[in-house]
């Protein structure tokens, strides 16, 4: 239900975003709904960082750790984009972990970001306005949702309040009695 808000709130934010903006032509995978594409790029990143953000407070201990965490997570994010600097090998092998450098590759896949780039300016690969560039960059952001889910709900499981710390011990089963009989009854 978290994931369906979340969703529906980030494809309000993108209309509120681009109302009265010019639009591309078109989408790199929904050749003639590029509004509804960039939609469906912010909501998957939504999802996607939220499902980031139950980890982080699954695994801290207290709630200023948690606002410490994620202001640190979201200012690397915003950096493993790419769009503020050219990563490095090394930057863009840490990015493969990061739903914001997904969710900024679908974006500009959509709004063909490498065609209006300045003079001089790098282009990358995976912000290509083709379908296949979308769905890989939107794929990846599914891949990393499902793996930070599995993280949280192992983490939550092992946290819960009914789980001991300590193997339970085996106790031998009561026996059994004859009918009638009072043996294994207390």
């Amino acid at each position: 239900m978290l994931g369906l808000i979340t969703a529906v709130q980030a494809a309000l934010l993108v209309v509120i975003g681009v109302a009265g903006e010019r639009m591309p032509d078109r989408g790199a995978l929904l050749r003639s709904l590029p509004s509804v594409e960039l939609m469906v790029d912010v909501a998957v990143l939504a999802v996607a960082s939220m499902v980031l953000g139950l980890v982080v407070s699954a695994c801290v201990r207290s709630q200023s750790q948690t606002v410490t965490v994620l202001i640190l997570i979201s200012l690397v994010q915003v950096v493993l984009t790419g769009g503020l600097i050219t990563l490095s090998a090394w930057l863009k092998l840490i990015s493969f972990v990061a739903p914001a450098r997904w969710g900024f590759a679908a974006a500009a896949s959509t709004i063909d970001l490498n065609a209006i780039l300045p003079p001089g300016s790098k282009a990358d690969p995976r912000w290509a306005h083709k379908p296949p560039a979308w769905l890989f960059a939107i794929g990846a952001q599914l891949v990393l949702t499902a793996v930070f889910a599995l993280i949280a709900w192992l983490r939550l499981i092992q946290i819960s309040p009914g789980r001991s710390r300590r193997p339970a011990r085996l106790r031998a089963p009561a026996p059994v009695g004859r009918p009638g009989s009072l043996a294994g009854h207390r």
